[in-house]
């Protein structure tokens, strides 16, 4: 059963929680997302301007969310090691697949 969920995804380290309105349903969704801030992470992580990640065409559906990722993903530092941005990029997925799994639980 789909239903809307509001929840927060909280960044660690002294970032900021960050609302996101989702529709998550199953682990399925939850990986979508996860891979969706894994590639808005490495876009941040490899020095494409933010600007240029918000004009991609996407999936309307999912609109709010991806905006939502952009924007966290911009507001975490960028490491010019290769090994820090892979880490950051799988720390972010991460984040994001936990949040979306606790919103799905009762």
């Amino acid at each position: 059963m789909r239903k809307m969920i509001l929840f927060a995804a909280v960044a660690f380290s002294g970032f900021a929680a960050l609302p996101i309105a989702a529709v998550a349903d199953d682990i399925s969704t939850c990986r979508l997302y996860s891979d969706l801030a894994t590639t808005i992470m490495g876009a941040r992580q490899h020095g494409i301007p933010m600007a240029d990640v918000m004009e991609v065409e996407a999936d309307p559906s999912i609109a709010d969310l991806r905006r939502s990722l952009i924007i966290w993903a911009y507001e975490e530092p960028r490491y010019y090691t290769e090994d820090l941005q892979r880490d950051s990029a799988v720390d972010f997925a991460n984040e994001v697949y936990l949040a979306c799994m606790k919103a799905g639980q009762p």
